[in-house]
């Protein structure tokens, strides 16, 4: 079990009943990263990003985190590399434009020349982090990506392909997970007392149907 795939299990992040995804699909499972919100939990978050950054040679980066729950992952992972990455910036969007005081929907700044970074918290059919694409190129913003990193890829397809290939494409970057739901399942799987809500059929079905 990987030190996430546990504060998954652990906090409660990881939920079975009957939900809707962003992508208009009905889950048997949800992952709720708000409740990873802990100080430890992000810091381990951050650090495994940079790493992954590092590995990728990724440097001198601004970060963007789309609304709301990148916001706090963008946040953390720009700190934690303040060391190697002195002068980074980061960014969110606001859902809506701001008419008073500075204006505009952008809060934070992004350097013109800096690769850009991308942090959203989980991916399932690829709808947030299209939306997020459609607002960039709308407001003007045309540093190049470097790389899209998502706490939890869910494996499952987009509007054809697996998201994450689709996304990658849309991008022109590597999209990169710090788990992913195989790994999760198959960590409870070994478990003697499944949470409550767990459904074994219900979650092969739905994986039968999304995720190949």
């Amino acid at each position: 079990m990987t030190p996430l795939t546990h504060d998954l299990i652990r906090t409660g992040a990881l939920q079975f009943g009957s939900f809707q995804t962003k992508s208009g699909r009905t889950s048997p499972y949800f992952v709720n990263t708000s409740l990873l919100y802990e100080s430890l939990v992000i810091q381990k978050i951050a650090k495994q990003c940079a790493m992954i950054l590092e590995d990728n040679k990724v440097v001198d980066a601004d970060f963007f985190g789309p609304a709301y729950k990148g916001i706090a992952l963008a946040t953390a992972v720009c700190m934690q590399v303040a060391d190697k990455m002195p002068h980074s910036k980061f960014a969110f969007f606001r859902k809506e434009k701001k008419l008073h005081g500075e204006g505009g929907q952008m809060v934070g700044s992004l350097r013109g020349n800096a690769p850009l970074v991308i942090i959203e918290d989980v991916l399932t059919g690829g709808t947030a982090l299209r939306q997020t694409h459609a607002e960039l190129k709308s407001a003007n913003i045309q540093n190049k990506v470097a790389c899209v990193l998502v706490v939890l890829d869910r494996q499952e397809k987009g509007q054809g392909i697996l998201a994450k290939k689709e996304i990658e494409a849309l991008y022109g970057c590597p999209c990169i997970a710090l788990t992913n739901i195989e790994e999760l399942i198959s960590e409870l799987e070994t478990w003697n007392e499944l949470p409550d809500g767990y459904d074994n059929a219900a979650i092969n079905s739905y994986r039968a149907e999304f995720c190949s």
